[in-house]
């Protein structure tokens, strides 16, 4: 959400015009807090030791969920669901096809969602 235009045109993104109205409805109650991106978190690699976790865990995490899906999302699903560099859109349907886990990295094919 905050690589996508605020509907409004009052901020800078989508999600930064979320955060501005949290704030101005927030501000009555006088809270202390801290609203951070998450988007700038996985950006700063913060998350990166905890996703080599999941990566480790990826089969099983993917078996569990996958056991609740249909049969075919069930084909093509993953926990981790890349973006695409040229639509800027969630690739939905892959399959996985190697983990490098000294690298972090997971290479894709991107498969047809029927």
């Amino acid at each position: 959400m905050c690589d996508i235009a605020d509907p409004f045109q009052q901020a800078s993104s989508l999600s930064a015009g979320i955060n501005s109205r949290l704030d101005k409805a927030l501000a009555p109650y006088t809270l202390d807090y801290q609203l951070i991106e998450n988007s700038f978190l996985y950006r700063s690699g913060y998350y990166n030791t905890t996703i080599r976790k999941f990566l480790l865990q990826m089969d099983t995490i993917n078996q569990a969920i996958a056991s609740r899906l249909g049969v075919n999302r069930r084909k093509s699903y993953s926990i981790f669901m890349p973006i695409s560099r040229f639509s800027g859109r969630v690739i939905e349907h892959l399959v996985i096809q190697s983990v490098d886990l000294s690298r972090g990295e997971i290479v894709y094919t991107i498969v047809s969602a029927s």
